[in-house]
């Protein structure tokens, strides 16, 4: 019986084909940053002032890194600001409703090693998971544009 079992054995080692890992899963970036030429406050500062230039509206300054500090969470600044362009939140829920989970459009400034980076979605690609068809993509477009010129203008 154990030839019959030491035969099996290696009748399937021979049959069986080598199994590898899978590679890792690599997912377009959905996100795109910047490293700001300003320091930390400087950065949150000049992003809040240049929204408005691009018809978008700061709702709110969210400065993550203290709130989580005040929890026993300490770690380097990270300050999320929230903007929002009217005409394109409008076009984009009229389009889909669901497309309000990614609204407003965040801003994530963060300090890293002495140096400051400025990160948000690719709303290009964010705006394909809704449906719209091509007035979605465009809004998406549109929005990624603007959004490109307010961090922009803080680009070292």
């Amino acid at each position: 019986m154990k030839t019959y079992h030491a035969f099996i054995l290696a009748s399937l080692s021979i049959a069986a084909p080598a199994i590898t890992a899978a590679p890792a899963f690599e997912r377009p970036p959905m996100e795109w940053q910047v490293e700001s030429r300003y320091d930390f406050d400087a950065t949150i500062a000049a992003i809040v002032a240049e929204a408005p230039v691009h018809k978008y509206t700061v709702l709110k300054v969210h400065e993550q890194s203290k709130i989580l500090a005040s929890k026993g969470f300490p770690r380097e600044p990270v300050t999320i600001i929230e903007v929002c362009n009217a005409k394109a939140s409008s076009i984009a829920l009229n389009h889909d409703i669901r497309s309000g989970l990614m609204m407003p459009c965040p801003i994530m400034v963060y300090q890293k090693s002495e140096k400051v980076f400025v990160m948000t979605y690719d709303t290009r690609i964010m705006s394909s998971f809704y449906e719209g068809g091509k007035p979605m993509a465009e809004t998406g477009e549109a929005v990624y544009k603007d959004l490109q010129k307010i961090i922009k203008s803080i680009r070292k």
